[in-house]
């Protein structure tokens, strides 16, 4: 029952575990099934591998505490050598590496798969274990702050921007690139292009109301502007 034993362990069993057969066979499952891991809130602190390479592995500590029959709380261990996910096809990928403090969950596998995770090829279980976080995956991407880079898939199109304030944005009149719009008939047009005065910059050349010399009636072309 709930309580200290003579030994002092508290321990998980209810005054109600025992009223029946049904009680007791209840209380002896969910003692089972606390003894295997599916799904567990986990965070990042640390990461191995990853960039322009083969997918890495993270170390992660669960974030839900233990807890004993006299509600008392521990914490977990950290869980090392974990392989995490990207969005991959053949030799194509989109890499987004996970950081130390990013949560996610790790999801448990049913045998131990420390032979694939050293060979990447098929093998037999490495041990008796099952339902181990030993044989997690790391799934990120949850629980976590506001990005400052990203792709944004909205309503109006597509919105690109980095940590360098650099931003591509796709919609219907065309595509956006830090403030200078590209239309689908190739009309150039933005902010900073062309002054009040038909003055302005590319390509880090002065172009609008100027004259370039050295110009020969008939069907050549101008030299490049010259500012």
């Amino acid at each position: 029952m709930t309580g200290t034993n003579s030994d002092g362990y508290a321990g998980q069993q209810q005054v109600s575990a025992a009223a029946s057969d049904y009680n007791v066979t209840y209380f002896i499952v969910q003692q089972i099934l606390g003894r295997c891991s599916f799904m567990k809130l986990v965070q990042v602190v640390g990461v191995s591998g990853g960039g322009v390479a083969p997918v890495g592995f993270v170390n992660v500590k669960p974030m839900v505490n233990l807890v004993d029959g006299a509600g008392n709380s521990s914490e977990h261990g950290i869980v090392y050598n974990l392989p995490y996910t990207r969005l991959q096809g053949g030799d194509s990928a989109v890499i987004i590496d996970p950081k130390v403090g990013d949560i996610g969950w790790a999801c448990c596998a049913d045998r131990d798969g420390s032979v694939v995770k050293s060979t990447r090829a098929p093998g037999n279980p490495g041990s008796q274990r099952r339902y181990s976080l030993s044989d997690a995956v790391y799934l990120g991407g949850i629980l976590n702050a506001a990005p400052m880079q990203y792709v944004f898939f909205t309503e109006a199109g597509i919105e690109i921007r980095d940590r360098n304030d650099n931003a591509i944005v796709m919609g219907a009149t065309g595509i956006t690139i830090n403030g200078v719009l590209f239309d689908a008939a190739g009309n150039i047009s933005g902010a900073g292009t062309v002054d009040a005065a038909g003055e302005g910059t590319f390509d880090g050349h002065t172009v609008g109301a100027h004259t370039h010399g050295g110009i020969q009636p008939g069907s050549g072309s101008t030299d490049p502007p010259t500012g």
